[in-house]
């Protein structure tokens, strides 16, 4: 499964050559299914990816589902999906897939993590966007839970614009937008109140937001317990916010904001009921600088269907990557230059993990990471990994953190090999696995073989280890990553 979404990432660079602004076909997917559990359980599982247009009528890209409503909040998977369509008529389409990813949560009986979900869908197109009902099964091979069941999907249609990453740092040909690039990404670092108890989590994650006007954005964001003993929570969500400067009076680098997310949550013991989790909150920014920024954000979080409300306080430590309405802000003239980006699929072997019940064991992830050059040799990264075997489902893990990289040979001997180092920070837990707390750190050095023009094999060999609990463990990764240039002012 990693090696088919890795190929679908290589088609964005391999269907045509780029020699310039180029664009595939993008499509955001969401859809929302009931599962039957054993005894009659329902689950609703809440389902969105991401998806590109490899090869005509192919598409692949990541995904991830998560518990919506029933009695399993936490319970995430992510991977990928393959899909094939068939243009059926001029507005209805027929879409065979398959999903593949690890995950758990919620004290479903996952087994080792590994999700299998094959699915038919037809949808009718109604310009732009695409509705319509599916027919899936979802099978865990190595756990108790194989259900089909029907569902109903939305497709909402795009283009992903990017350029020739090896003109990175030089002037782009064109303004246009790169597709859902972000405009600014930060690290969040928060905590929550639980009320009724005496219980503080911290939470360590990451949020990203797209400009839509000069004043309002949407921003997607993820995070997980790192301390508080509830190692094994973890959130998703999407949300809407405005944010507005203090210009009259005086102090343009300091801004108002607000914004409200609705997504999913739960896990380690967390009292979310099925999953679903909604946030309001008011926001100051403090515009160091044109391309950084420090936030500090703080509101009123609630399950929508259990019995978790919490207030909670977040710092949020940023860098800008864009300037969409540059006119509306300083340095209007400023011509939009090429970034380097790297998306790369990830699978690690975990030799030695401590388990809460004793004794150590392996375990295999599955991960999806982002990286971002902010140098030729410089780069910060976003990672998620979740368990597909070794008995440890619901094991999940969210890093985020630097690296830096460079030629391992002169380049009169190869320009094919390189390699790199990477430190990263984050949260993990869930699946018996002892991280107590949840806060763990990363470290991995690597080598890399450029095996076609945008695309690299990395392997990598490193150590994972959580700041208060018996995780202490080498790992061995394994990746394909895909290099790509966006257009950003």
């Amino acid at each position: 499964m990693a090696c088919a979404v890795s190929f679908a990432l290589l088609g964005l660079a391999q269907a045509q050559p780029v020699t310039g602004p180029r664009s595939v076909p993008m499509a955001f997917t969401t859809g929302f299914e009931s599962l039957k559990l054993n005894q009659g359980e329902h689950l609703g599982l809440v389902g969105g990816s991401l998806l590109f247009e490899a090869a005509p009528g192919w598409w692949l890209g990541p995904a991830v589902y998560g518990a919506a409503t029933g009695q399993r909040g936490g319970f995430f998977v992510g991977g990928g999906e393959l899909q094939k369509r068939w243009q059926l008529h001029q507005r209805l389409v027929a879409v065979t897939g398959v999903f593949a990813g690890g995950g758990g949560g919620g004290g479903a009986a996952v087994g080792g993590g590994l999700m299998l979900r094959p699915a038919l869908s037809l949808l009718w197109d109604l310009g732009g966007w695409q509705t319509g009902p599916s027919v899936s099964s979802i099978y865990f091979p190595d756990g108790h839970i194989h259900s089909t069941q029907l569902g109903w999907i939305l497709a909402l249609n795009d283009r992903f614009a990017y350029q020739d990453w090896r003109r990175a740092g030089q002037l782009a040909s064109t303004h246009e937008r790169s597709g859902v690039g972000f405009d600014r990404i930060g690290l969040t670092l928060g905590r929550y109140r639980v009320r009724g108890t005496a219980q503080n989590i911290d939470a360590v994650g990451a949020r990203a937001d797209q400009w839509l006007t000069p004043r309002f954005f949407w921003s997607v964001e993820a995070a997980g317990a790192a301390h508080g003993g509830a190692d094994g929570y973890a959130e998703v969500l999407g949300g809407l916010g405005a944010d507005a400067p203090l210009t009259p009076l005086g102090l343009p680098s300091l801004s108002l904001g607000a914004r409200v997310s609705l997504g999913l949550g739960g896990g380690g013991a967390v009292q979310t009921g099925g999953g679903s989790l909604g946030k309001a909150a008011g926001s100051l920014t403090w515009n160091l600088s044109r391309n950084a920024y420090v936030g500090l954000e703080t509101g009123y979080a609630s399950a929508l269907d259990g019995h978790c409300r919490s207030r909670y306080a977040q710092l949020l430590l940023g860098i800008t990557l864009d300037h969409p309405f540059v006119t509306t802000r300083p340095g209007a003239n400023s011509p939009a230059s090429i970034s380097l980006n790297e998306w790369a699929l990830s699978l690690q072997h975990v030799t030695r993990a401590s388990r809460k019940t004793g004794g150590e064991a392996s375990l295999e992830t599955l991960g999806l990471k982002l990286n971002r050059y902010i140098a030729s040799d410089f780069y910060l990264s976003g990672q998620a990994h979740s368990a597909y075997a070794g008995h440890a489902g619901a094991y999940s893990v969210g890093l985020v953190g630097a690296g830096a990289t460079g030629p391992l040979l002169p380049a009169t001997m190869s320009q094919h090999l390189t390699a790199g180092v990477e430190l990263l920070v984050g949260a993990a837990g869930g699946g018996g696995v002892n991280t107590q707390g949840g806060a763990i750190a990363q470290g991995m050095a690597w080598l890399g073989w450029r095996a076609t023009r945008d695309g690299q094999v990395k392997v990598g060999v490193g150590q994972v280890r959580s700041f208060h609990g018996g995780l202490s463990s080498p790992l061995v990764e394994l990746s394909w990553s895909q290099s790509f240039g966006l257009a950003e002012r």
